[in-house]
C-alpha cells in the first residue's frame, strides 16, 4: 500500500499495520480533544504498550473539560518537542485540527469521521463507520486477542458513550 491509501472498516488490516510500526510512536489527536479522542488515545497507548511499542500522547493545545477527568492518570504532552518520527493521528484527518503540531513525514490516520482532510493524502488512512473511535480501539484489542484491564475498559466506554 502506498501513502495516501484509504482503508475502510478493516480492523484486521489496521492490526497488521500496527504490527509493522516503529518501536516508538506518537499518538496525536485534535485540538480541544473531547472524551472520545482522549479515551481512544489512552486505549491505543495501552494496547501498543502490551505489544511492545512505546508511545506518547500529544495534543496540540488543550483537552475539553469533560475529558480531563479520564486523562488524570495519563501523561499527555502539549509540546511539539514531544512528537516522534512516526505519528498515529486519531479522530481527525486534517492538519488544521492538529495545528500547531508539525507532523512527521511518516504516520497513519485512524478516524471515524466521513469527511477526509488533507492528511488522507499524506498518510495511509483507516476510516471506520462507527459512532466513536473508542469502539474501533476496543475492536482492535479484540483483534489482537487481548483483554484490556478494567480501567481501560471504563475509559473506552466513556468514549463510546460520549
Amino acid at each position: 500500500m502506498e501513502l495516501g491509501d484509504l482503508i475502510v472498516d478493516d480492523v484486521k488490516k489496521l492490526s497488521k499495520e500496527i504490527l509493522s510500526l516503529p518501536r516508538e510512536v506518537s499518538i496525536v489527536t485534535h485540538r480541544n480533544a473531547d472524551v472520545d479522542a482522549v479515551s481512544s488515545s489512552i486505549g491505543l497507548k495501552r494496547l501498543l504498550s502490551r505489544i511492545g511499542i512505546e508511545s506518547n500522547i500529544v495534543v496540540p493545545d488543550t483537552i475539553s473539560k469533560s475529558a480531563r477527568a479520564i486523562s488524570q492518570e495519563e501523561e499527555i504532552q502539549f509540546s511539539q518537542d514531544e512528537v516522534r518520527e512516526f505519528s498515529i493521528v486519531l479522530d481527525t484527518s486534517s492538519t488544521e485540527h492538529v495545528s500547531p503540531i508539525q507532523l512527521p513525514k511518516r504516520g497513519i490516520v485512524i478516524d471515524h469521521h466521513s469527511s477526509q482532510g488533507d492528511l488522507s493524502r499524506k498518510y495511509k488512512t483507516f476510516l471506520f463507520d462507527r459512532d466513536s473511535l473508542s469502539m474501533v480501539i476496543l475492536d482492535l484489542w479484540k483483534e489482537f486477542g487481548m483483554k484490556p484491564d478494567r480501567e481501560t475498559v471504563l475509559i473506552l466506554l466513556s468514549g463510546i458513550l460520549s
